[in-house]
């Protein structure tokens, strides 16, 4: 899945998107044949399986696997590959997306059809940036609904752009893993006294700070989950 269309739908609200960036950049046309058109490779499906050794896969760096663009039916062929008893089993996944109320829609399906064991090897997730707004606060309450069915979850903040103080009335502390991040092209990073606030929120649940938090006066906190963390240190990431 490449390109994406949340920022035309008013559910984006990051100007600096790496994703559009770089799928408009001349140089990788050849990568990203539609630029940023949202299109679903489907004779690449399966390429994933040419990986033959453990890895953490972020499978929507590109895009977002629960945009309202995508039918159903393509959704569940993403899903299938990455579940672990008829799929390619020895990765794991990390899926973020903006639109979580689909998540919710199709997860609770699949829970029901194929059970939430299934996708045991997948972290679900959304994406916030600490803004005041609804649609973040909505983000996180759908989020809570898919840790509340069994999956596993995993919340982004990545751009970090505004103080998380609101958010974190609504408790967040039974995540499963928080990757906190800063913003590069145009370069923004958050303010220390926010991640000090996100810490102490989640501790002692795993914590990925991403190198460009800027963090002044701390060590950067690299965390796993514990399933990921020998693939994490097998690749020199951890």
């Amino acid at each position: 899945m490449t390109g994406c269309l949340n920022r035309e739908l008013g559910i984006c609200n990051v100007d600096a998107c790496y994703a559009r960036q770089t799928a408009e950049n001349p140089f990788y046309r050849k990568a990203f044949l539609y630029g940023f058109k949202p299109h679903f490779y489907e004779e690449r499906i399966h390429q994933v399986a040419k990986l033959r050794t453990p890895a953490i896969i972020f499978m929507d760096s590109m895009s977002d696997t629960f945009g309202s663009w995508w039918t159903d039916e393509e959704i569940l062929k993403v899903l299938h590959i990455m579940d672990c008893y008829r799929g390619v089993h020895w990765h794991k996944y990390v899926v973020l997306t903006k639109n979580p109320a689909r998540m919710v829609e199709i997860l609770a399906r699949y829970a029901k059809t194929d059970g939430v064991n299934r996708l045991e090897n997948v972290y679900f997730g959304t994406s916030v940036t600490g803004l005041y707004d609804m649609r973040e606060i909505i983000r996180l309450d759908c989020l809570r609904k898919v840790h509340e069915m069994g999956y596993k979850t995993v919340l982004s903040m990545e751009p970090l752009l505004y103080d998380p103080a609101h958010l974190l009335t609504y408790n967040i502390n039974w995540l499963d893993w928080l990757i906190i991040g800063g913003q590069t092209k145009p370069t923004k990073l958050p303010e220390p006294s926010w991640i000090f606030r996100l810490i102490d929120a989640v501790s002692p649940k795993p914590i990925y700070m991403k190198e460009n938090c800027g963090v002044n006066g701390a060590a950067r906190i690299v965390q796993f989950p514990a399933d990921l963390l020998p693939i994490a240190q097998a690749w020199g990431k951890a």
